[in-house]
């Protein structure tokens, strides 16, 4: 069934999964912890717009553009499936799962509940 799906079709929907998760822990972090993002742009558009889901609604726009531009154009998404792409959204990939590993761990040890 998902036999001929491109790894850059699978990296770019991990990469929309991490995300996700990056934001519920933040959230979680934020909201129930009293911390605060670590990441400085996304801190002053959170700021700026007074709510935490500002974070979500950033996210999900900018990978909104990406889902656009890959289904729809075909340049763009041969760009995303070439060798160094696809090993850019590894290293993607691989960052944010350190993120949302170390976000987990602060809920984990800081015994945040929600």
């Amino acid at each position: 069934m998902f036999k001929h799906i491109h790894p850059a079709t699978w990296l770019l929907g991990t990469l929309i999964i991490l995300s996700t998760l990056d934001f519920a822990c933040t959230y979680v972090i934020i909201e129930f912890g009293g911390g605060k993002e670590l990441n400085p742009i996304m801190n002053y558009i959170m700021l700026q717009a007074g709510t935490t889901w500002a974070l979500l609604w950033a996210k999900w726009s900018l990978f909104g553009v990406v889902i656009a531009l890959y289904k729809s154009n075909i340049e763009f998404r041969k760009k995303w499936q070439s060798e160094v792409m696809i090993g850019a959204s590894c290293v993607a990939n691989l960052c944010y799962l350190s993120v949302v590993v170390y976000s987990y761990h602060m809920i984990w040890v800081n015994d945040i509940s929600w």
